[in-house]
């Protein structure tokens, strides 16, 4: 997974900046913000690999007993990748968490047909 290295006061302006649009963390808010311009399936594609690629890093926060950090990446590897199965799916974006836009319920996510 790419790093990207910031100054701690940028850090913390993406973690506010995260916050108030109700992203999961910094990890969410860039595929998000990268998304934004970008067609249909390939912000699909980028939020599967960015969803993908949280799941390693959680596993890897999992084998050093940090449990936190390993849930939070499990967290916003699931909420990409549900934004990517929404985009995929039904050709549209989700809101971010806690907004009044379109949302999908753990129903329409158990009857979502791929194929």
């Amino acid at each position: 997974m790419p790093v990207i290295f910031v100054p701690e006061e940028a850090y913390k302006r993406l973690l506010k900046l995260a916050e108030e649009k109700g992203a999961a963390g910094v990890e969410n808010l860039i595929p998000n913000m990268a998304a934004d311009d970008m067609g249909s399936r390939e912000a699909a594609e980028a939020y599967w690999e960015a969803s993908q690629r949280l799941v390693e890093a959680a596993e890897g926060e999992l084998a050093k007993g940090r449990l936190r950090q390993a849930s939070e990446r499990i967290w916003g590897s699931a909420a990409l990748a549900v934004k990517a199965l929404a985009i995929a799916l039904e050709g549209r974006r989700l809101a971010s968490q806690g907004s009044s836009g379109p949302t999908w319920t753990s129903y329409r996510l158990s009857s979502a047909d791929p194929s």
